[in-house]
């Protein structure tokens, strides 16, 4: 079953909220037979690290960053943008 392809912001918001509370709840459910499989174990690890750190980081630290250290910070930006341009609808 192929997932239907959001037509706005407020649809791909909502997709996405469920999606990740999906990732979640299968980690909660099943994280014991994960740990003993290395690969799997560390897609979940990458991934919940990026879940949590990625925003505070483009949020908060890149702007202190480039505020008060060297603008030269704002390349976190332009790394960053080909994941945040990949076109989803």
């Amino acid at each position: 079953m192929l997932p239907i392809e959001p037509t706005n912001y407020h649809f791909m918001s909502k997709q996405l909220r469920r999606w990740s509370h999906g990732f979640l709840q299968n980690v909660r459910l099943h994280w014991r037979g994960v740990l003993h499989e290395p690969f799997p174990a560390l897609d979940i690890m990458v991934a919940m690290w990026d879940a949590s750190m990625a925003s505070v980081v483009s949020l908060f630290i890149l702007p202190l960053l480039v505020f008060f250290v060297s603008p030269i910070f704002l390349l976190g930006y332009l790394v960053d943008l080909p994941a945040v341009m990949v076109r989803c609808c």
